[in-house]
């Protein structure tokens, strides 16, 4: 349900399909969803409020990409685009942070590889979770733990997208939960 709730074309066709046919990466760019349209007129709101620096995270790697090549094709005013994701190197992930960093104005797209072990503070104050949520809360706490963390020296904004009623909005009320649980555990 959760490709549904950010691409219909992803929703009806999988995953898979996108990586069989890379294709379709555009088509759904080419007729973005409300969610897509909501997270560009974010982060264009966040620009224009004085940080021209915004991570995205979102656990799916092919919900990245379409969002990467509808930012892309709508030329969202982004000066850089960075996606972020396993193929990477770790000294190709190095340069994108440093070049993400150092740009006057950009958007570095997160996936599950770029939620650990990268510093994104100072220079980025604003993270946008978005798309399809896993079950488990540590791993957004860790996206999460990018932008706030020892060196930030800035007030820091978290936005979490959630359709109300969608499986998103269920699965973190579990993470509430969980997390709930187990700071009474620890105390």
């Amino acid at each position: 349900m959760g490709n549904f709730e950010f691409c219909g074309l992803l929703g009806v066709r999988g995953a898979k399909a996108f990586e069989e046919d890379e294709t379709l990466y555009t088509q759904a760019a080419a007729a973005p969803s409300q969610t897509m349209l909501l997270i560009a007129r974010v982060i264009a709101s966040r620009q224009a409020a004085g940080h021209p620096r915004i991570a995205v995270f979102c656990e799916s790697t092919t919900q990245l990409r379409i969002l990467a090549e509808f930012l892309a094709q709508a030329q969202h005013g982004q000066e850089n685009l960075f996606l972020f994701d396993g193929s990477l190197s770790a000294a190709q992930r190095a340069d994108m942070v440093k070049r993400f960093l150092e740009c006057p104005k950009g958007v570095l797209l997160l996936s599950g590889a770029g939620s650990i072990g990268i510093t994104l503070c100072p220079g980025c104050e604003v993270l946008l979770s978005v798309g399809s949520l896993p079950w488990n809360a540590s791993t957004i706490d860790q996206a999460f733990g990018r932008i706030y963390r020892i060196g930030q020296d800035k007030p820091v904004e978290i936005i979490q997208f959630a359709a109300r009623r969608s499986i998103t909005f269920a699965k973190l009320g579990l993470h509430a939960d969980k997390r709930d649980r187990l700071a009474r555990a620890a105390a």
